[in-house]
This record gives structure tokens, C-alpha cells and sequence, in this order.
């Protein structure tokens, strides 16, 4: 509740041409997660060998499986992000087909190519 990601957006319309990053302090790889759907470019997070070392940052670190957990779940989200175009993908197709009548698709998505 602390982390504030909202903030993200408000730098990139302050810095458009700066890449806005995030760089996490909580436990975990869900908040860093968030923080790249919501556009940050580059995250910086604490990576350790044994989260009970004595020392302020280890407990909040990432140990090597949790780093390579993170790296698989950002990568995803940047696939789940797409593009800002929408267009009827082949794997929708046959549902359209089912559900949408003729002319019906063009009317309710006009600026979407039908495949």
C-alpha cells in the first residue's frame, strides 16, 4: 500500500522520453510484476544468496529462483500487454464466427480489421 505505483504513469507524461523505472524494496516478485504492466522499463531489485543473512536489504532480496521467477513472469506480462491496436486474432476467429452476426463485428469495432 505504500509503493505508490500509480506514480508510474504521472512520469512518463513528465518524462516522455526518459524510460521510467521501479526500484523495489518489498518481499516478493508480485508488486515488481504490477509495476512493469503499468509501464516501467527497467526494474532494480536486491538479489542475495539466503534471505537470512544479517544486513537491512537480504530479507527483502530475491533469492537466484525468485530473480529467475521474476524475469519468467515480466516476460510474460510483456507478451500479455500486446499492442495498442486491436485486431481480430486467428485464435479468435471461430468464436466471432459462433457469436458475432455479419456486420455486426464492423459496426460495434469499427476501426478493427477483421481477420
Amino acid at each position: 500500500e505504500d509503493v505508490n505505483l500509480r506514480v508510474i504513469s504521472e512520469y512518463q507524461k513528465l518524462f516522455p522520453d526518459i524510460p521510467i523505472g521501479y526500484s523495489g524494496h518489498e518481499t516478493g516478485i508480485a508488486i515488481s510484476v504490477a509495476a512493469v504492466a503499468l509501464g516501467a522499463k527497467v526494474l532494480e531489485r536486491h538479489i542475495t544468496l539466503d534471505k537470512t543473512w544479517k544486513g537491512s536489504d537480504h530479507s527483502a532480496s530475491l533469492e537466484p529462483g525468485e530473480l529467475a521467477e521474476l524475469v519468467r513472469s515480466v516476460r510474460l506480462v510483456e507478451r500479455a500487454l500486446g499492442s495498442p491496436t486491436k485486431q481480430l486474432l486467428p485464435c479468435e476467429m471461430a468464436c466471432n464466427e459462433k457469436v458475432c452476426p455479419a456486420g455486426l463485428y464492423s459496426v460495434l469495432l469499427p476501426c478493427v480489421e477483421k481477420g
